[in-house]
């Protein structure tokens, strides 16, 4: 029979790989649209600034097929507009020789990228990393010892 610590480990770390592998939630908006959305401080209480879940999200054409890796970026880029805060969300290859490189589309310059993993982390507002997944993390490792 199983000891405790050893069931106590296995459900914890199950909660933290389930919880670690669910659909990432990004904001989606554009400051060419929504001046709050080049403001973190403004971007929760914007009407226009989206939350998107990623893995339903329409995803753009480089990323329709094969297994992918899903993030969300923040862009300052410049077009013909001007400069253009952009938040959405970011899709690259699981075997991705440069991971987290933003890309834009043609004409379009990029002057600073962030791409990061977790819920809503393209606010400099949010708390990096899920609660969830970093209690399930800590019970587990307690269990061990």
């Amino acid at each position: 029979m199983l000891s405790n610590k050893v069931l106590i480990f296995a459900l914890a770390f199950s909660c933290y790989l389930i919880q670690s592998s669910e659909a990432i939630k990004c904001y989606k908006c554009s400051s060419y649209s929504d001046l709050n959305c080049a403001h973190d401080d403004k971007l929760k209480s914007s009407s226009m600034a989206n939350t998107v879940n990623c893995d339903e999200a329409r995803r753009p054409s480089y990323a329709l097929s094969g297994p992918l890796v899903t993030k969300c970026a923040t862009m300052n880029i410049k077009d013909a507009a001007g400069v253009v805060i952009k938040r959405d969300c970011h899709w690259e290859s699981y075997n991705q020789p440069q991971p987290n490189v933003c890309s834009a589309g043609i004409n379009v310059e990029i002057d600073n990228c962030k791409i990061c993993d977790s819920d809503y982390c393209n606010s400099a507002t949010s708390l990096a990393g899920g609660i969830t997944s970093l209690v399930a993390l800590i019970v587990a490792v307690r269990a061990l010892c």
